[in-house]
């Protein structure tokens, strides 16, 4: 099974990522590429929410190009040493080697397509997870408008965390 496919049954198994690149990180990852299981498939995660404990995380996730994907880890991993499952870049030291870093992400989120799914989980490898899709029509518009507004903890979120847990419950129920 593909594992585009895997993230839409998510919440029947484990999680469908192997490997994690952190490009911001507060308390956690809060922004970077997953990549699949067993397969060159790669998206591009931000955190939209948690809760109030900070364990359970609300994250979007859109695809990325495979070509593109590697393009970032080629010129990450010249600069800054891998440490997979998890690799956290921090910040590099040299002045030069952070703005190859940010110029690389940046290329990489410009061109990477839509969010296509809202994922709650403790741990995007480790799971387990639900997941939802984010088609286009009503839910669409309903996520852009969700997406776009700030919440009170505007320093890691984007609306709160019940209001994404709403919206992935009515994605799934179809209301």
């Amino acid at each position: 099974m593909a594992c585009l496919d895997r993230i839409s049954q998510w919440d029947i198994g484990q999680s469908p990522f192997d490997r994690l690149i952190a490009f911001e990180v507060y308390d956690g990852a809060t922004s970077g590429m997953v990549f699949c299981s067993g397969g060159a498939e790669a998206l591009r995660f931000s955190l939209a929410a948690w809760d109030e404990r900070q364990e359970a995380r609300v994250f979007t996730l859109a695809p990325i190009a495979a070509e593109d994907a590697t393009e970032v880890v080629k010129i990450l991993t010249g600069l800054i040493a891998p440490r997979w499952p998890e690799w956290w870049l921090g910040q590099p030291r040299n002045h030069n080697a952070r703005r190859a870093v940010d110029a690389a992400i940046s290329r990489l989120v410009g061109r990477s397509q839509g969010e296509r799914w809202v994922v709650l989980t403790e741990d995007l490898l480790k799971g387990p997870g639900k997941s939802v899709g984010v088609p286009h029509g009503l839910q669409r518009r309903r996520f852009e408008s969700l997406s776009a507004r700030d919440s009170p903890d505007a320093e890691v979120s984007k609306g709160t965390f019940a209001e994404w847990v709403g919206f992935m419950e009515r994605a799934t129920t179809g209301l």
